[in-house]
């Protein structure tokens, strides 16, 4: 029995043992996995990391890559602005220049205000201006009568090529009175027509470039005493309109021709001419189309209404004093709105 009981408690220690090491190797393959499976995570996400390293190198190097072709074409953009801006301030100094120029052609206002009260109004668009004005002074002739001649014109467009053509304009009107020595305004224009095709050769060319003229001659008679002296006018106009100012009367508008000098188009209807008697103290206005056809910010033109209802209300002041309120007058009109076109107004008291 005694050797029973050992061989029995020798089993029951076998199997305490062998459950033991079934335990045991359980726990050991239990780890065994644990660490396999965490070595699988941890090389999968070393693969991960090492793409997204990869790839974010990538990025790297395409983003450096991008920043030098910034950083270059940022060089080439400054070398370009450089170039321009160069370009321009060229450019600008010869529009200055001609600037200059132009101003050497235009009479000086105190030249026209040696023999009249009168007012220049005169505003580009820009630096240089398509439009101009024109005046002469014939002096006497042998009856003793004196002649002048005055113009407000309108080259198309504005800015530098206005200007070119204003110079073409100013030098041909010169040519045709003083040289040529035509003294009818309608004849006048009719030769400025001609020669202005001539000389853009229209209409064979594409250009269509033209100018449309405000053309006044006045003449005092020697005859009379001064303050009765009475004053002939002959007008003509290339789609400009003369205003009219009698003493203690109502604005006149006196109508030019509905056709310009050169132009595209040929118009063989003959320029007319107003032939008028007035007396002192009466007043002229010549324009460009640039005051009627100024915006106001709610893009409503001037008009030659609002000009006729200015001068029925001023137009009886000195003619500086007009000035002044013409330009108080476009100014508020105007407001914030940019001005339009070029801008001349000529008025005269005769």
């Amino acid at each position: 029995e005694a050797r029973i009981k050992i061989q029995s408690d020798q089993i029951e220690q076998q199997k305490l043992l062998l459950g033991f090491f079934i335990i045991l190797s359980l726990l050991i393959l239990t780890m065994i996995f644990l660490i396999y499976r965490a070595y699988r995570v941890k090389k999968r996400a070393n693969r991960i990391l090492r793409e997204k390293n990869r790839i974010i190198q990538e990025q790297n190097r395409a983003i450096s890559q991008q920043k030098e072709e910034i950083e270059a074409q940022r060089d080439q953009l400054r070398n370009v602005n450089r170039e321009i801006e160069r370009q321009h301030e060229n450019i600008t100094a010869s529009i200055y220049y001609g600037l200059t120029i132009q101003q050497a052609i235009l009479p000086h206002p105190k030249e026209i205000e040696r023999i009249f009260e009168s007012f220049v109004l005169f505003y580009p668009k820009d630096i240089v201006s398509g439009d101009f004005y024109w005046f002469s002074n014939l002096g006497q002739d042998r009856a003793g009568d004196k002649t002048i001649f005055i113009a407000a014109i309108d080259c198309t467009g504005h800015g530098v090529p206005g200007a070119f053509l204003s110079m073409i304009g100013s030098r041909m009107l010169s040519a045709i009175v003083n040289e040529s020595k035509v003294r009818e305004t309608d004849t006048i224009l009719e030769l400025v027509d001609q020669r202005l095709r001539h000389a853009l050769n229209q209409p064979k060319s594409e250009n269509v470039d033209g100018m449309d003229i405000c053309l006044c001659k006045i003449i005092r008679k020697a005859t009379q005493k001064e303050k009765d002296q009475r004053i002939y006018l002959s007008f003509s106009g290339a789609k400009r309109s003369l205003f009219l100012k009698r003493k203690g009367k109502e604005v006149e508008i006196i109508k030019g021709d509905r056709r310009t000098t050169g132009g595209g188009h040929f118009n063989p209807n003959p320029f007319s001419k107003h032939e008028l008697s007035l007396h002192t103290g009466d007043r002229i206005y010549l324009t460009t189309d640039g005051l009627m056809d100024q915006h106001s910010p709610s893009r409503i033109r001037f008009r030659s209404i609002r000009f006729v209802q200015f001068l029925n209300q001023y137009g009886n002041l000195p003619m500086k004093e007009q000035q002044t309120r013409l330009e108080a007058e476009l100014h508020d009109y105007r407001s914030t709105e940019n001005q339009t076109d070029d801008i001349t107004v000529i008025g005269l008291k005769l």
